[in-house]
């Protein structure tokens, strides 16, 4: 090929091209998102469960407690669920009448 001055023009090479596109950044974003939009509920739901786990250990923990100073000291507790304030209260009987040791909330 002549250019209008007439000197040859060297055919024009490609350089290969790194990086990403636009496109294909947006794509990439698209896809995380979407994915985060869709594992969310699960991530919370099993915080959650993982949640009442603890809970239920804590609680356990203080039954076996309870139960082991029973038999200790040969004298009735109980564990009292106070449904309404979402807690447990561990008493020991004692002079004919249960007495508070410990409220857990």
């Amino acid at each position: 090929m002549v250019n209008f001055n007439g000197t040859k023009w060297a055919k024009l090479k490609r350089q290969p091209k790194s990086g990403f596109t636009l496109i294909e950044l947006v794509m990439v974003m698209v896809i995380i998102s979407l994915m985060a939009f869709i594992m969310a509920p699960y991530i919370v739901q099993n915080h959650e469960v993982g949640s009442h786990r603890r809970d239920f250990y804590k609680l356990w923990a203080w039954v076996q407690w309870a139960q082991s100073q029973a038999i200790t000291e040969q004298r009735p507790y109980q564990i009292v669920f106070n449904m309404s304030q979402q807690k447990y209260t561990i008493q020991r009987y004692t002079g004919g009448a249960f007495t508070d040791i410990e409220t857990v909330i």
